[in-house]
């Protein structure tokens, strides 16, 4: 069986985009395992929940991106206040989601600022990558199934219900998707 596992973008994962944004230095402070582990699975928590605040943060600045907003702040606490005012938004809402948002990634630059824990995540973030692409692969292939399977269904009825055998041509066809079927399986 040819199995063809999808392509999944190789892009940074949030603490790397953290530290890049950031520019932090390492930390090399030694750590024990089970304190690598910890940090990690942190990691993976922040990294999820700082994905929600950032999409909490763009609702409540009124769809703006971080840069836009960053952009917005640069111009002055007054074109701030227009903008909120002018999209009816709560300041202290946006304030609070922003505030969020920054202790998210302080947090996350803090933990992934260890070379060892940032490495173990990004070992452990290739793992999850690889397992959903073998998700995705046998979801296709169980679709492909499927399809193969009512392809050749129809056509056996077809000639049932004309009451004809199937000619060589169709008979190569209805082989072909049997054998098709049996690969996948």
């Amino acid at each position: 069986m040819s199995k063809e596992t999808p392509n999944i973008p190789d892009i940074p994962t949030t603490p790397e985009q953290v530290l890049t944004e950031r520019e932090i230095k390492e930390k090399t402070a030694p750590l024990s395992p089970e304190q690598i582990k910890e940090q990690v699975s942190e990691l993976f928590e922040l990294s999820a929940a700082r994905a929600e605040a950032g999409k909490h943060s763009r609702e409540t600045w009124g769809g703006l991106t971080k840069k836009e907003r960053e952009e917005l702040k640069a111009k002055g606490e007054e074109a701030v206040s227009a903008h909120l005012e002018a999209a009816r938004l709560d300041p202290e809402l946006a304030e609070f989601s922003e505030t969020s948002l920054e202790e998210y990634d302080n947090r996350i630059a803090e933990i992934s600022s260890n070379p060892k824990v940032l490495e173990a995540y990004k070992g452990r973030f290739g793992q999850l990558k690889e397992t959903l692409a073998n998700v995705l692969s046998y979801e296709h292939l169980r679709q492909e199934e499927n399809a193969v399977s009512k392809a050749e269904e129809k056509l056996r009825k077809l000639y049932e219900r004309i009451g004809k055998a199937p000619g060589p041509i169709e008979r190569k066809k209805l082989e072909e998707l049997g054998n098709r079927k049996r690969e996948i399986e």
